[in-house]
């Protein structure tokens, strides 16, 4: 079988130009740019942890504990931000990770807030976050309440920690 060259050239060119632009897209969903191109909401949030944070969710309601989110998948302009405060910039540390190293550039976690009597209300008891623990960790979620080096009441994951 003989193939003309032409074509082969143009076969090899058009796939290279589809991987090309595959690859363009897939970096800039993975958050290494601009924030703007994260969905927001659950929405931003990996297929997988979408279901564990919606389950998560609706048992933290049933049991008397309902939350609202806060944030889900952040780019890197935010997580530097976040990373800067108590660092470069006023403010408490609230983060140990750079762009790349959370989670949520990747969209596997999310930060809460309780809901009491209507309200956002952080100030909640620990055992209130440790109950909203073992609800998490029960659809198969861990919890930044229990890190070493930093304490994150707010967070919940399905990824690496």
């Amino acid at each position: 079988m003989q193939f003309n060259r032409k074509y082969v050239f143009m076969a090899v060119g058009a796939v290279s130009g589809i991987l090309l632009l595959y690859l363009l897209t897939r970096k800039r969903n993975q958050n290494t740019g601009d924030d703007e191109w994260i969905p927001k909401g659950l929405a931003g949030l990996e297929p997988e942890t979408r279901k564990k944070v919606e389950k998560f969710f609706d048992l933290a309601k049933k049991s008397g504990k309902p939350l609202v989110l806060v944030s889900a998948r952040r780019g890197c302009k935010k997580q530097d931000t976040l990373y800067a405060q108590g660092r470069s910039t006023p403010g408490k540390i609230i983060t140990n990770a750079r762009c790349g190293e959370s989670d949520h550039n990747l969209g596997l976690a999310v930060d809460v807030a309780p809901i009491v009597n209507g309200k956002i209300n952080y100030k909640v008891p620990r055992s209130h976050w440790e109950e909203l623990s073992k609800i998490a960790e029960s659809v198969g979620l861990h919890w930044g309440g229990r890190w070493k080096t930093l304490d994150d009441l707010v967070h919940f994951s399905s990824g690496r920690r």
